[in-house]
């Protein structure tokens, strides 16, 4: 199977691999920046960019995001690692320009806002608080730190990212944004059912012209008077918050059952939405339904700091209410 390998006009490179049998299309961007590249003090800084460039864009408004992914059924993530930020969109073919469109307009356009930075901080700091109290991912952040912190003359486990959220600014995001979101500092990969020559016109549209990220972001600084939370820096306490509701599956049939499973959906889907994006409380806010052979039942979920989970459990009520 061949792979083509390409560098658009500005620089940027791209590999495709066609997929002849599948009908869908993956488009990824790496870029060669993370933990390890981050100043000393601010190890945090990649990985809480990487949740900004879903926050909105200069074209686009979170909501807006969130409402194509899901029009058009796009499999949208991202992850930071310790010396490189991967963004990945996953859709059906006949949807890839929107995809494309999106993914492009997210790596390029992004904007920062001061209310995105604050909650992305919380919601980073509640990711690692999670990471904390799970023995096998804290027994890989020590080695790795063991292994690699020499080579950079720092440490970047969970401990060291979250004391360096609170020293990170919105100029260090801007910064950093405009500094190494540049298309030679990146790699577009596309697999699919696709010909090379329309993967090359796709990747020359949406990626091929711009020249540096951010050039629209703001970044401004969040002057909002927030409690400074300093005992977080050592308290690494997570509370759990669960609700459900029992379905007695001898009374529903299976068109109730379906029903059950799309509320659980747009519970979900609300949940990212209003807890951890707009209000920054939980890294991995979640409902979904567990069927068994005679009964089934709902859930709701949600991570978060001890001293916040009077105000997640707030905040589910007030979605259910809404929903």
């Amino acid at each position: 199977m061949k792979i083509y390998s390409e560098t658009l006009d500005n620089g940027m490179h791209m590999l495709f691999l066609p997929t002849p049998n599948l009908n869908s299309v993956a488009l990824t961007v790496a870029v060669n920046y993370g933990m390890m590249n981050a100043e000393n003090k601010k190890v945090a800084l990649p990985h809480i960019l990487e949740h900004l460039l879903f926050t909105g864009t200069s074209k686009r408004s979170e909501e807006e995001i969130q409402a194509i992914l899901r029009k058009y059924g796009i499999s949208s993530n991202a992850m930071t690692a310790n010396d490189y930020t991967m963004y990945y969109m996953q859709v059906y073919k006949s949807y890839v320009n929107k995809a494309a469109d999106l993914l492009a307009d997210m790596i390029i356009n992004s904007t920062l806002s001061a209310v995105s930075i604050r909650n992305q901080k919380e919601v980073v700091r509640s990711e690692y608080i999670m990471y904390l109290s799970d023995a096998f991912d804290m027994a890989v952040s020590d080695l790795n730190d063991q292994l690699l912190s020499s080579r950079v003359g720092f440490k970047f486990g969970y401990r060291q990212q979250i004391e360096s959220i609170d020293n990170i600014s919105a100029k260090d995001f801007l910064e950093a944004y405009r500094k190494h979101y540049t298309p030679k500092n990146m790699t577009l990969t596309i697999v699919g059912n696709l010909k090379a020559s329309e993967a090359k016109k796709l990747g020359e549209r949406y990626f091929g012209s711009f020249q540096n990220a951010g050039s629209n972001a703001v970044a401004e600084e969040d002057v909002s008077k927030q409690e400074q939370e300093s005992e977080a820096k050592e308290n690494f306490t997570e509370a759990g918050i669960a609700l459900g509701r029992l379905i007695d599956k001898s009374n529903a049939n299976p068109k109730e059952l379906a029903k059950w499973m799309l509320l659980s959906k747009a519970i979900d889907d609300a949940m990212f939405d209003y807890i951890r994006e707009e209000k920054g409380l939980s890294y991995w806010p979640h409902s979904d339904i567990d069927i068994s052979r005679t009964y089934a039942y709902i859930y709701l979920y949600a991570n978060s700091k001890k001293e916040n989970s009077s105000k997640v459990e707030e905040s589910i009520n007030t979605l259910l209410t809404k929903l």
